[in-house]
């Protein structure tokens, strides 16, 4: 028996992990840009969302792979440090 999520209910998780991590990227403006864990972790999440289209059989896997890596993002939105100015 194989079960089977939508994407509709794994994308936005993805997407909202993308649009929160941009966020911080250009917060913190770091030095090294490319090798920043924000960088890896956007690239991460939008190669999940096109994952979860390209191969629908991993789909339960996909989705707790979302959904933990928008609990890291959220985690990581509370440990950024002030803006500058």
């Amino acid at each position: 028996m194989q079960i089977n999520i939508s994407n509709y209910a794994i994308a936005p998780f993805g997407l909202a992990s993308f649009v929160i991590l941009l966020y911080q990227y250009y917060r913190i403006n770091p030095d090294r840009r490319i090798f920043n864990l924000h960088f890896v972790l956007m690239v991460t999440a939008i190669a999940l969302s096109l994952a979860d289209v390209f191969f629908p059989t991993w789909s339960i896997v996909y989705c707790v792979l979302a959904v933990s890596l928008f609990g890291l993002t959220l985690f990581l939105n509370r440990t950024i440090p002030p803006p500058r100015h």
